[in-house]
């Protein structure tokens, strides 16, 4: 995003906000912006998803501090507090002045990297508990949905789900949904241990291209999902 914008010096705050950015079912929580500002001393930068007077979520505060070239903008990076997703507004909120040249995210590839269970895009069925990273007690008949994974470059050869749960046994049905429609892919997973996520590895093939992924568990589960990923 190349739209600068300049914030008043003197202490008194001021926000600009960039609406409908489209982050996609990814999303991305790294932002690097482009930033002069003509003092020796650091300057605060906040950032919001929304509008901070409209019930604005805040994603951060953080500290600028390099040395200013006359109307050099410098980069610097910041992680958020969690992932921005779909069509959102971010605003840019601070009280020091100093000049935004432009900002860029992070993009964020899910195809073979950690996807922690409550990023889901859905989740709904009779019993289940959604936290920050995890979706704990999974009873019957829950499903997750993940959106569209990009298997067109590199295919994927093995699933792996990392859980716990009290039984020594839960049924998961992988459901892979492409341009030749549903694929079912029937994954037991066996409990060693009731107390601590343990990683379960399950061979997969023949899938290609663009699918919609998602987790279906069958009647009788009691399941907690941490994560999966594809290898």
């Amino acid at each position: 995003m190349k739209k600068g914008v300049g914030f008043a010096m003197g202490k008194v705050t001021s926000w600009a906000a960039y609406d409908n950015l489209d982050f996609g079912s990814a999303g991305s929580d790294t932002v690097t912006v482009q930033i002069w500002a003509n003092t020796l001393d650091p300057v605060k930068i906040s950032f919001y998803d929304g509008i901070p007077e409209e019930s604005g979520k805040p994603l951060g505060t953080f500290c600028y501090h390099k040395e200013p070239e006359w109307m050099i903008f410098k980069p610097e990076t910041f992680k958020l507090s969690r992932k921005l997703k779909g069509i959102e507004t971010l605003c840019i909120l601070t009280e020091d002045g100093f000049q935004v040249g432009g900002f860029n995210f992070e993009k964020v590839s899910r195809e073979f990297t950690v996807n922690n269970a409550a990023d889901a895009d859905n989740i709904y069925g009779d019993k289940f508990t959604k936290g920050e990273k995890c979706v704990t007690e999974i009873g019957n008949n829950v499903m997750l949905d993940f959106g569209e994974f990009d298997f067109s470059e590199k295919q994927p050869s093995r699933l792996v789900i990392s859980g716990k749960s009290p039984l020594a046994l839960n049924s998961i049905h992988l459901i892979l949904n492409g341009s030749e429609g549903e694929n079912r892919i029937l994954c037991e997973f066996r409990t060693d241990d009731s107390e601590n996520y343990a990683q379960k590895s399950f061979d997969i093939s023949g899938i290609s291209g663009k699918q919609k992924v998602s987790f279906a568990f069958l009647p009788g589960s009691n399941f907690d999902f941490e994560y999966f990923r594809f290898e």
